[in-house]
């Protein structure tokens, strides 16, 4: 059961590296923190390949659980890249005040798909 749970753990790990990485790539951020994300989700990816290749039935169905868990809550609902201020919103519970999207009316919990933001004014009739 630990074992399950952890590459559960880890396949959320992954998704969720993933997500901060789109994040701080919308942002600009350093070069060298963009490669050590980068290497931490590779690195978190290895073992769950690792405890995959195991064939044991109840750790790939836990990788498959955790991934499809961290999939819903790190893209589905709700981060684009291009939304600054979008990622601590859905964490933190609400942009942080420097943010350039904090005095705009953007939807940050726009699913990904959205080929355009929702920046229609909250109390447009149309």
């Amino acid at each position: 059961v630990g074992a399950c749970l952890g590459v559960v753990g880890l396949a959320v790990a992954v998704e969720a590296v993933g997500a901060y990485r789109r994040v701080r790539t919308a942002q600009r951020a350093i070069q060298l923190e963009q490669a050590l994300a980068y290497a931490v989700q590779v690195f978190i990816g290895y073992f769950l390949m690792l405890a995959v290749m195991t064939y044991s039935s109840e750790l790939f169905a836990s990788a498959f659980f955790g991934i499809v868990v961290g999939h819903l809550l790190f893209r589905r609902l709700g981060f684009q890249a291009g939304r600054l201020g979008c990622f601590s919103k859905v964490v933190a519970g609400g942009p942080p005040a420097n943010s350039c999207c904090a005095d705009q009316n953007v939807d940050c919990y726009a699913r990904l798909d959205d080929a355009t933001p929702d920046t229609t004014p909250a109390n447009s009739t149309t």
